[in-house]
């Protein structure tokens, strides 16, 4: 192996294995920025969409295919994949602890995520921050 990460036999196509997961880029970029405060946003972000994934993945299996037999908020008949990857979403961003104000396609109102989840690290003059699906 190189010191790029490189490896495989004599002759063969170079395949990288030095590989960035959005994880490691994350960590990397935050040493470089101590003041940076989205690590916490963006590894929610990625759990949220690790987890939808998952269930889409899986969708014909645990049967949510379908009309889940509810609407959005532009009438449009909300898919049960839909359902669950904005409550999904939701989650994620509450746990945060950092996103403040959500609006989504599939609620009728702007969700306050403040006044129902704030961890003890979390600090009223934290800059709010909005997060849209």
């Amino acid at each position: 192996m190189n010191g790029n990460g490189e490896g495989g036999a004599v002759g063969a196509e170079k395949i990288n294995t030095d590989i960035v997961t959005l994880t490691r880029f994350l960590t990397e970029e935050q040493a470089k920025h101590k003041d940076a405060s989205c690590r916490l946003l963006c590894h929610a972000l990625q759990f949220s969409f690790k987890l939808i994934a998952y269930y889409i993945r899986r969708a014909s299996l645990i049967n949510l295919t379908g009309l889940a037999g509810s609407t959005n908020t532009t009438g449009d008949d909300q898919k049960k994949l839909d359902v669950i990857g904005n409550d999904l979403f939701i989650a994620a961003m509450k746990s945060s602890g950092i996103v403040r104000v959500l609006v989504s396609g599939e609620e009728e109102d702007v969700m306050d995520l403040m006044s129902t989840h704030r961890p003890a690290t979390q600090s009223p003059a934290t800059p709010s921050m909005e997060a849209a699906t």
